[in-house]
């Protein structure tokens, strides 16, 4: 029973289809999502904008590697500064 849930979230959620909502209108993109939020999170991949910036102070300096979303900038503080508060995320290094 467990094998066929997933395998109707998989086809549902991971599978290309035109039953998609919400399309990319950048030129060449293609890629649609089923919800607004995905699109929205999506888009700023083209817009080159880095907003999330790293302020972990390392070795008397800012470390300030910017990222275009929060759960990436979450992601390289977590494998690059385990061990040290995270500024940006008022302390915490968990999601």
């Amino acid at each position: 029973m467990q094998a066929d849930l997933f395998g109707s979230h998989h086809r549902k959620n991971h599978t290309k289809t035109e039953n998609r909502p919400f399309k990319c209108e950048v030129k060449g993109c293609g890629l649609a999502f089923l919800w607004k939020k995905d699109l929205t999170r999506h888009e700023t991949m083209h817009t080159k904008k880095k907003p999330f910036v790293c302020k972990v102070v390392v070795a008397g300096s800012y470390c300030e590697k910017a990222f275009s979303r929060h759960d990436n900038l979450r992601r390289h503080h977590n494998s690059a500064h385990p061990n040290l508060p995270c500024p940006s995320t008022n302390g915490s290094s968990q999601p």
